[in-house]
């Protein structure tokens, strides 16, 4: 949520800042009053704030259009890789007890397939560098 703070606008940000309190409230209330176990909750709402925080940055980036391309942004390139990851880190996750029980060779796939899954989401944010640094090269010979 930091990350993408400064990437939008005040009305989107306020938005968000509003609906991320939502979950949070209800994990101090689950710990302090309820007593209930952390993990769980911390399981499935990280990744929906990525989901959120994603998408509402491609949203912003579709409405406002520009005259560069949209994967010259490194951010495309980072939200690209936290929309994947997290939509499959959910898929992993929610049914991982039934899988245990029910299924568990799928389930091993499925966290086979979340090590290849991190190593392309880490090759996105190497892409995002990369295109981090291409920025800082094109100001750099500007200023000259």
């Amino acid at each position: 949520m930091f990350y993408y703070s400064r990437l939008f606008d005040k009305n989107l940000r306020n938005k968000i800042s509003l609906l991320s309190l939502i979950p949070l409230i209800y994990i101090l209330i689950s710990v302090i009053f309820l007593g209930k176990d952390l993990e769980s909750e911390l399981f499935i709402v990280l990744p929906i704030f990525y989901i959120l925080d994603t998408m509402m940055w491609f949203y912003q980036k579709i409405n406002s259009p520009s005259e560069t391309k949209i994967t010259d942004d490194p951010n495309f390139w980072i939200s690209t890789g936290l929309l994947l990851w997290s939509c499959f880190f959910i898929f992993r996750v929610i049914p991982r007890y039934f899988l245990k029980i029910k299924d568990n060779p799928f389930l091993e796939l499925l966290i086979e397939f979340l090590f290849a899954i991190n190593c392309i989401m880490y090759l996105l944010f190497f892409k995002a560098l990369l295109k981090y640094e291409t920025i800082l090269k094109n100001i750099k010979k500007s200023d000259k």
